[in-house]
């Protein structure tokens, strides 16, 4: 992690808050900073005054430049770490899009058919006997969209808070690998067709990394790692640990509230007393929730699929039209490849945006109308309005932004 202090000249690094990230004392704008950094830092110091997360931190691409890279408050729950546009952050859900850009790329590698029948890939992970017959009809565009045909999402109805109960039926210990819950998944009856409905669900994308597994012969995480972040410039992002000893060099810490009773993924622990560590299996959600990256790179992703040659692509035109289609029944929720889409507006121009959430991370990645991509993250998840100020706060700001900073901060970031 470098300390970028000609940054500041350009950007306004508000990290050395203070304790708690109260945004209380951070240096005024320089003179020279544009009206896009006054309108982006101007929201976020008011979500920090509002709020008081531990931290945040924010990107924006226009044009394939990264003109913004802001981090406000702490990287520690202690205030001595000051936080850093590069600091890596879990993203829960932001995990699927980077799921759904690697099953572009095997297809496009000749490793994988979208439309195959994704339990013909999974074969060994079916029941003997027993399996909702529907289960052969899945496709994987199907899981790539949210269409199986299971309603597993929620508490208390999705696997991820049913640790316990999953390692139990399997009669495997705690927490349950990733192949574990696909075949506790595979065991499940389906609550309609595939491909009739839509329903989100975290263990759909679990299947769906497995499929990346058998069909390309990579571990999930080595295939990720070799042809969609290296091809995109992305060096440090990595799955994440369940427990605080397993967090990667230069990740944040995590926020926690008991906000319910949280079970421990582990044998012999009834309660965790801090959610973020041991109360979610992200072993066990790697494709779907376990992702670890910062907000730069978070954006780097996007514009590095978004289209639009500025930032070299990492995909075909043919794989971006298929990522931005909508894979949805008529009448749903509109779902392109694992994002969620905008209504009014086709091709180049199409929004696209996928949240994520969950004990001690709060993140947004989306694409605007506009074009221009925006990342932000902070290391902790509140009640109220805090995601919705957070993400419209940094959304209103940037639309309504009229002087754009025109250097492209993304070569101090590799």
């Amino acid at each position: 992690m470098k300390k970028r202090l000609l940054l500041v000249a350009l950007v306004l690094l508000t990290a050395g808050c203070g304790g708690g990230g109260s945004g209380n004392g951070s240096s005024a704008p320089p003179a020279t900073q544009s009206d896009g950094v006054e309108r982006i830092d101007s929201a976020m110091q008011d979500v920090m005054r509002r709020y008081a997360p531990p931290g945040i931190a924010v990107a924006v691409v226009r044009q394939g430049k990264l003109v913004f890279a802001g981090a406000y408050g702490s990287a520690d729950l202690g205030g001595s770490v000051p936080l850093q546009p590069d600091h890596l952050f879990r993203v829960a859900s932001v995990s699927k899009p980077i799921t759904g850009i690697a099953a572009l790329r095997a297809a496009e590698e000749g490793l994988l058919n979208i439309e195959a029948k994704a339990f013909a890939i999974l074969a060994s992970y079916l029941p003997p006997s027993g399996a909702d017959p529907r289960i052969g009809d899945i496709t994987v565009w199907h899981l790539m969209h949210h269409t199986g045909g299971w309603r597993l999402w929620g508490y208390p109805d999705d696997p991820l808070f049913r640790t316990k109960e999953v390692a139990d039926d399997l009669g495997v210990a705690m927490p349950p690998s990733p192949r574990d819950l696909v075949r506790w998944l595979a065991k499940q009856p389906l609550s309609f067709d595939p491909g009739t409905d839509f329903n989100y669900t975290n263990i759909g994308f679990i299947a769906l990394g497995r499929v990346l597994e058998q069909s390309t012969g990579f571990a999930y995480e080595d295939f990720v790692q070799r042809f969609v972040l290296e091809p995109a410039g992305i060096t440090t992002a990595r799955l994440g640990g369940i427990t605080r000893e397993e967090r990667l060099p230069e990740e944040v810490e995590y926020e926690s509230f008991r906000d319910r009773i949280w079970k421990s993924v582990y044998d012999g622990v009834t309660v965790v007393d801090e959610p973020a560590y041991g109360g979610i299996n992200l072993f066990g959600f790697d494709a779907s929730s376990a992702w670890a990256i910062s907000a730069v790179d978070m954006a780097r992703l996007a514009a590095a699929t978004d289209g639009i040659e500025t930032y070299p692509d990492i995909i075909s035109k043919e794989s971006f039209r298929a990522m931005t289609r909508v894979g949805t029944p008529s009448g749903t929720t509109p779902v392109g490849v694992a994002w969620f889409l905008g209504t009014n507006a086709v091709g180049s121009t199409q929004d696209w945006n996928h949240s994520g959430g969950m004990p001690g991370t709060t993140s947004l990645l989306a694409r605007l109308t506009s074009g221009v991509i925006v990342a932000v993250v902070s290391n902790t998840a509140r009640d109220g309005n805090f995601y919705s100020d957070l993400s419209g706060g940094l959304i209103d700001a940037v639309n309504g932004i009229t002087d754009w900073p025109e250097t492209d901060l993304f070569p101090e970031y590799k």
